[in-house]
């Protein structure tokens, strides 16, 4: 089979990579809003059994444009988690994912808990923490007439329950996956009205798959 990464969607879907099999996903990212930041979000996966999978998430470095003359660059977070896949089967596949953002550059230990599902090519998220508490995910996924060629559009959104304020962006974008490789560009915005956007390409490798 080819390789199922989680990016470059918002969501995550509710498949492992399969038993030793080591992959690793990641991109340059552009966050344009209050100025400019470059990022590198980098994600290791790596199966233990069928149905299960660690994890570690880290924005690696992050550069960002203050003005005309100021750069700020930031060493990444890490976020170790656990995804668990509860049932597989041709029409649905369900499962879980739990980690924690850990306290590192003056953050706060933010601890999260999702629920996946993937129904056919339709992604469903929903889940609670990580300093975006209540939050989902929502995509659709389409096959292009291109053989590995496919194109997804998607919604996510979070609720600040102490400040009263939703959240919510639209993205989409193209993947070729083949095999062990796969690569994608994708665009998202806010649906707030909020000057905020991000463009980023990317690519993931999967290393021990039988």
């Amino acid at each position: 089979d080819d390789i199922v990464p989680d990016r470059p969607s918002a969501g995550t879907s509710a498949s492992t990579v399969g038993d030793g099999v080591l992959q690793i996903e990641t991109g340059l990212q552009s966050d344009v809003g209050n100025g400019t930041t470059f990022s590198l979000p980098t994600l290791l996966r790596y199966g233990i059994g069928d149905g299960l999978e660690l994890r570690l998430d880290s924005a690696v470095i992050s550069v960002t444009d203050l003005s005309s003359d100021l750069w700020a660059v930031d060493v990444g977070g890490l976020a170790p988690a656990l995804k668990y896949t509860l049932s597989s089967s041709d029409a649905m596949t369900l499962g879980v994912l739990g980690g924690a953002g850990l306290p590192i550059n003056d953050a706060e230990l933010s601890p999260y808990a999702t629920f996946l599902a993937d129904i056919s090519a339709l992604s469903i998220n929903a889940g609670w923490g990580g300093g975006t508490a209540p939050y989902y995910a929502m995509g659709y996924t389409f096959l292009l007439p291109f053989e590995s060629w496919s194109t997804f559009a998607e919604t996510s959104g979070t609720y600040d329950i102490g400040g009263s304020v939703w959240d919510g962006t639209v993205q989409g974008g193209v993947v070729w996956a083949s095999g062990d490789i796969e690569a994608d560009v994708y665009a998202q915005t806010s649906l707030n009205g909020f000057d905020a956007h991000m463009f980023a390409v990317g690519m993931s490798y999967r290393f021990g798959a039988n």
